[in-house]
């Protein structure tokens, strides 16, 4: 059953049997060379060791032979058996599959031819039972291997990697097949779960739709990447455009308009048709004021008057307005507390009417939607209100008499509804007539206005802020403010230089300037 076999010869000579020689050769043998001889011709091969190249009967002829030429013979017979050594497995075409050779296949089966081969390397005449076994298999998979007369089919249930074993008695052998995920079909499954057919029209209630993209392989089994995906469409409304993107299996479809559409997804060589419809549905409402501008939800629209109209838009999921208008319902959501509003409705239109400045919100309403549109209604100047420093109202009718240089004043703007404010824009003052020459100028200092004037004389003055203005008159009296003293020849006396009189008289004049250091037209006693 080996390949080999260890053979004594013994010879006896009046000389001594190390002076005989062993000669072995071969009688019989299955082929030319089936075996082979570890010594030959020598004394030492009487211990000879024969080695087979094959199975079968040999007959082996040993002769031994002294100095003088003198020999005796015997034969020896040998039937050497197959023993199983090795299993081999092969695939139908002749790759040898093994764990260091692992087969590659996208098929649910593997078709193998699996031999015996004994201690030469020969193929066995026929094969001992032979059992398999599933040494590992990828989560969820199994394999099943059915065998007859040397062929096996190995069945697998999901893709992955596989080791199987073979075992005859002692000798065993593994092979490894990796399965290869094929894509067998593509599936667009809805959100509701209900994979699309061909003959399935969609309803896309949106202008942005979402599928999820499904590659399922030879196993039923999805598979995880496609290759090469692209949704084409194959028609659509004349001016319609679709935007399309495939992100983690989730395919987004984005429509800009209403109508009929036919789509084609390809990928992995596969393909599904499907056809949707989007109809126009109320999605939104857009609100705008008279001037066609639309109002945010989120940022508050600047309203510098006592009333303000609002109009009511319903909007499909594309953005445009539905032919047909709902109706809608107008209703003061908020206001400020010491504040009131009223609303008078038109169909879809709204004018509101205000009572004070403050944060108001008006809600338009249409079925379940509704559009809050927050409105600042600020205070604006319609009116300016002057006041004197001692807090007295300047009637633009009567003149002030000012008998100083300066003039503070105060103002308040009147806004649309009655009310006092300071406005952010502050007051502007000009002058609208003065006296020839005269100039005069404003500062403003924590509210208080203060105007400077050159000269004495009528000055009339303006006021602005905004689209609001006021105009007042005032006199500015001259009065004695300050003395010059001259003495002869009409020099200056200052209170703090000294006069030398070298005489027992002496002439001084006093002139009367007033408070813009001009001498006073009438000189007082």
């Amino acid at each position: 059953r080996g390949r080999s076999a260890v053979v004594s010869a013994r010879g006896a000579d009046d000389q001594g049997e190390a002076s005989l020689r062993y000669h072995w050769s071969v009688l019989r043998q299955p082929a030319a060379n089936a075996v082979r001889f570890a010594a030959n011709g020598v004394n030492h091969a009487k211990n000879n060791t024969l080695t087979f190249t094959r199975p079968g009967d040999y007959e082996i002829r040993v002769t031994i032979q002294d100095r003088s030429g003198l020999s005796a013979t015997r034969n020896l017979s040998f039937r050497v058996l197959p023993t199983l050594t090795t299993l081999v497995t092969r695939t139908t075409s002749g790759q040898t599959v093994s764990t260091s050779a692992p087969l590659s296949t996208s098929d649910t089966t593997a078709r193998f031819n699996i031999q015996g081969l004994d201690q030469f390397g020969g193929v066995m005449p026929s094969l001992p039972s032979i059992q398999w076994q599933t040494v590992s298999a990828p989560s969820g998979g199994s394999a099943t291997v059915t065998s007859s007369n040397g062929s096996l089919v190995a069945n697998f249930t999901r893709s992955g990697l596989y080791r199987l074993r073979a075992q005859a008695g002692a000798i065993r052998t593994e092979l490894s097949i990796n399965v290869a995920p094929t894509l067998r079909s593509l599936e667009l499954v809805t959100a509701g779960g209900d994979v699309v057919t061909p003959t399935q029209t969609l309803a896309f209630a949106s202008s942005t739709e979402r599928l999820t993209v499904r590659g399922v392989d030879q196993f039923n089994q999805p598979v995880t990447s496609l290759s090469n995906f692209a949704l084409t469409t194959t028609s659509a409304p004349t001016t319609a455009r679709v935007i399309s993107s495939l992100s983690n299996g989730v395919l987004t479809i984005r429509l800009n308009e209403p109508g009929d559409y036919s789509f084609r997804a390809t990928g992995g060589g596969q393909s599904v048709s499907f056809s949707a419809i989007a109809e126009s549905t109320f999605s939104s409402i857009r609100v705008v004021d008279a001037t066609q501008r639309t109002v945010t939800s989120t940022r508050a629209s600047i309203v510098g008057s006592s009333t303000h109209g609002l109009t009511a838009l319903a909007l499909d999921q594309f953005g445009r307005a539905m032919a047909e208008q709902p109706s809608f319902t107008w209703q003061i959501a908020s206001q400020p507390e010491d504040g009131a509003a009223s609303i008078t409705t038109n169909d879809n239109s709204v004018l509101a009417t205000f009572t004070k400045a403050g944060s108001y919100v008006l809600t338009a309403q249409a079925g379940d939607l509704a559009f809050n549109a927050p409105l600042a209604v600020t205070p604006s100047a319609q009116a300016l209100a002057l006041f004197t420093s001692a807090n007295e109202a300047i009637d633009p009718s009567v003149p002030l008499t000012v008998t100083s240089s300066t003039l503070d004043i105060t103002a308040q703007a009147i806004d649309q509804f009655g009310d006092s404010f300071s406005p952010a824009a502050g007051i502007t003052l000009s002058t609208i007539s003065a006296p020839p020459g005269a100039t005069d100028r404003t500062s403003t200092r924590d509210g208080l206005i203060t105007l400077t004037f050159s000269q004495a004389g009528q000055y009339r003055i303006g006021a602005t802020s905004g689209s609001a203005s006021a105009e007042f008159t005032v006199d500015v009296v001259p009065s004695v403010a300050s003395f010059n003293i001259l003495h002869s020849n009409d020099r200056l006396l200052s209170s703090t230089s000294r006069l030398n009189v070298v005489s027992t008289s002496q002439s001084l004049s006093a002139i009367a300037l007033d408070q813009f250091n001009q001498p006073l037209a009438v000189q007082p006693a």
